[in-house]
């Protein structure tokens, strides 16, 4: 489901809860979870039956909508809703919006973001790309600097030509830590601006390296 799908598109190609099993079942591995065969019965992907252990789950089996009674078709407009805005979305809409209780909409929300939290972005940039990290205070210690005491240091590796943002949050501004999270996610390609700490400048180790003022 990609970022720039618009409203309409979205529309056309969601319309049932097949269509959405179906996007569904061509991004997972189709194997049973079990004994890992690929000899299945998948007429119905909400049953699937290995036929070689006997084994039946369903294609959601894994997922935040695995045994839940909203309709799949409302998971994924949720998601797309949150692909496509920059601040959240309130429960109180997403209550009305999907005509679900607000203790739903809350439960939904609750899972895409613990999900996305989970995830590991897994695509290299290439080009020229930002680091930066923050820190961020609890509402009841709001000190300066950069001490990680009653804080949550963030970085963040930015391109803005495509607009692609990765953001993790780091144990400790070691050095060591920002390195290897570079070293993921940036290609050899890269022109890397950054800023004038000390730790940040370490990256001038893995590429071609600006300095911002």
């Amino acid at each position: 489901m990609e970022g720039t799908m618009k409203l309409n598109e979205f529309n056309n190609a969601f319309q049932t809860e097949q269509q959405c099993l179906a996007y569904i079942a061509n991004l997972k591995e189709n194997k049973c979870i079990r004994c890992s065969s690929f000899n299945l019965n998948n007429s119905d992907l909400k049953k699937i039956r290995c036929l070689k252990c006997n084994q039946t789950f369903s294609i959601l089996t894994g997922t935040i909508s695995s045994r839940s009674q909203t309709s799949l078709r409302s998971w994924f407009y949720l998601i797309f809703r949150w692909i496509n805005t920059k601040h959240g979305i309130p429960s109180t809409d997403v209550s009305k919006e999907l005509g679900v209780t607000l203790k739903t909409a809350w439960r939904m929300g609750h899972k895409i973001r613990t999900r996305i939290a989970k995830q590991e972005p897994q695509f290299i940039v290439e080009g020229t790309v930002q680091i930066d990290e923050m820190c961020l205070s609890h509402m009841a210690f709001k000190k300066q600097g950069r001490s990680l005491k009653n804080k949550t240091l963030i970085v963040g590796i930015y391109k803005k030509t495509t607009n692609n943002l990765i953001v993790k949050v780091l144990k400790n501004t070691k050095s060591k830590s920002l390195l290897n999270f570079a070293r993921s996610h940036i290609s050899s390609k890269c022109h890397v601006y950054t800023d004038d700490w000390k730790d940040s400048k370490q990256v001038l180790r893995l590429k071609k390296c600006f300095i911002l003022d």
